[in-house]
């Protein structure tokens, strides 16, 4: 076990030195280390599996299964609180779960080729329960705590107002704001081409007026159900919503474009940026041209997005005629390749009410 331990840390480290991944942010204080792999989940799948393992060499067969059954949620609690927290991105832990699988096949593989003399236990089922207890209980009740308020402000997620003025966002709205978002994966998923200063209700009121359907979370089971029975557009939006800050979307809207089974999307989240005078919030946003696939449970084919033709922000700038309105745009060398891959042409519409007076 201690070998298996050693091997772990020693594993985690030079992968972590090899491949560099900024942790979630969000939070007070971000480690500054590598955030893949997951230490904590690669520790514990290599040690609950091992003990699973041992305690079934010093079972009956018909009791194997206990010892496995126990330590599956162990490793899956641990696992997912690295990602509740927000220590880690879901890549972070499915590499953690395949590298923990190959240490403890390395492990296994050599103790089944030690002679039996050596390898064989010597333990009675009721000492090793003693031992398990006695060596996982005590130290994590020493160390509860003297951690817990510790870990309690770590993980806190703290997203910090930030006050501007008008026109300073105006003039440069790259200074403050980002320009494309994660996914869950913690990779460069999608650019932020709408900045919008405005109230949602205003807002609301321009894209209804203007033919784009709000999209309700209260439909979503009829839109799973429907896109196993019909190629349409609006039944082959995204499952899960879409998060900015690990939050989902205030708005989300599309609109059908004419001729084509496609349909625009625009989603807008807060960016907790406050414009003075008068404390006005900004919502970033992204629109996007959602395409279907042209089969039913096809395997080839998937639905995603485009940015081709501006990624519908020319049809969002018709429909904004009372909003004063203006497109800045970034160059391809600022933009992610993963970014790149949408066929963006890095054009960013800013969006604010009309009264706002201009310079």
């Amino acid at each position: 076990m201690l070998d298996s331990q050693v091997t772990v840390v020693g594993a985690v480290v030079v992968f972590k030195t090899l491949s560099h991944s900024p942790r979630p942010q969000g939070f007070e204080f971000v480690a500054l280390t590598s955030s893949f792999p997951s230490g904590h989940t690669t520790l514990s799948f290599v040690m609950f599996a091992l003990l699973a393992f041992f305690s079934t060499q010093i079972t009956q067969k018909k009791y194997h299964w206990i010892a496995w059954t126990l330590a599956c949620p162990f490793i899956f609690f641990v696992a997912f609180s690295r990602l509740y927290l927000g220590a880690h991105w879901l890549s972070d832990i499915l590499g953690s779960f395949l590298l923990g699988f190959a240490i403890v096949t390395v492990c296994i593989i050599s103790y089944r080729r030690m002679p039996n003399a050596h390898s064989k236990l010597h333990l009675n089922s009721r000492f090793a329960i003693i031992c398990l207890a006695v060596g996982l209980g005590i130290p994590w009740l020493i160390s509860i705590p003297f951690t817990f308020q510790k870990n309690l402000a770590r993980y806190t997620p703290i997203w910090f107002q930030q006050k501007i003025t008008i026109q300073s966002w105006w003039n440069k709205p790259l200074l403050y704001t980002p320009l494309y978002r994660n996914d869950r994966f913690g990779k460069p998923f999608q650019p932020l081409n709408v900045q919008w200063q405005g109230s949602l209700d205003a807002i609301t009121q321009t894209l209804i007026a203007t033919g784009w359907q709000p999209v309700s979370s209260q439909k979503k089971l009829q839109r799973v159900l429907q896109r196993f029975a019909s190629i349409d557009a609006q039944y082959h939006l995204p499952l899960f919503s879409w998060l900015y800050q690990d939050k989902p979307p205030v708005i989300f809207f599309i609109k059908p474009i004419p001729k084509k089974n496609q349909v625009i999307e625009i989603r807008l989240w807060d960016s907790n940026i406050h414009l003075q005078p008068g404390n006005q919030p900004l919502w970033l946003g992204a629109t996007d041209i959602l395409i279907p696939p042209e089969k039913l449970l096809s395997l080839k084919e998937r639905t995603h997005i485009s940015l081709q033709n501006a990624g519908g922000l020319n049809v969002l700038l018709t429909n904004t005629p009372r909003f004063e309105r203006k497109f800045i745009t970034v160059s391809a060398s600022e933009q992610p390749n993963t970014i790149q891959k949408l066929e963006w042409d890095g054009k960013i519409l800013l969006i604010r009410e009309p009264s706002t007076p201009l310079q």
